[in-house]
């Protein structure tokens, strides 16, 4: 387990002004779920520290890149949902698209089409053929897995979530 005073220190040195505005959003309100090992702000947290300490790595790894910047989005839309009072079940298949669009819909406010739900769709598979599978993406397929994942990190807005404490916004 990462403890606080770790985490908020890695928090320090990976989470700057390009981050996902959710990503700085929650490295701002860390008190409020850092003592909760799964939170879901708080698994936001770690995935995006571990896909950046990966990214910084030598020769990253491809699964570990996938694996984390993956779950960095899956956390994301649970926190996202948390805070709306929603959740899905983990059974439920192709969860994470469903939690996307959800996530989407309560937080961007704009309707899920049929390339959005066909990309997730698509980013779903390519995670599971590279993390289950072992199949290896080639650079175009993982840059562009990269740049998908992290477009819908961008496009959450802190601002149109529900106040933490049940109070008023900041």
């Amino acid at each position: 387990m990462v403890t606080k005073a770790k985490l908020r220190s890695l928090l320090t040195l990976h989470v700057g002004v390009l981050a996902p505005p959710i990503v700085k959003y929650l490295k701002r309100h860390l008190d409020e779920f850092a003592d909760r090992e799964d939170a879901p702000g708080r698994l936001v947290l770690v995935n995006f520290v571990a896909y950046k300490k990966e990214k910084f790595k030598l020769k990253p790894s491809q699964q570990g890149v996938v694996a984390t910047l993956f779950n960095t989005l899956n956390h994301a839309c649970d926190f996202i949902l948390d805070r709306h009072g929603e959740v899905y079940e983990k059974n439920v298949e192709h969860r994470f698209v469903n939690q996307v669009e959800r996530a989407w819909i309560l937080n961007v406010k704009e309707p899920v089409d049929d390339e959005m739900h066909e990309e997730l769709l698509e980013l779903e598979k390519m995670r599971h053929g590279c993390i289950d599978d072992g199949i290896i993406l080639r650079p175009p397929e993982l840059a562009r897995f990269q740049h998908r994942i992290k477009h819908y990190l961008r496009a959450f807005d802190p601002d149109a979530l529900p106040p933490l404490d049940g109070g008023e916004k900041e």
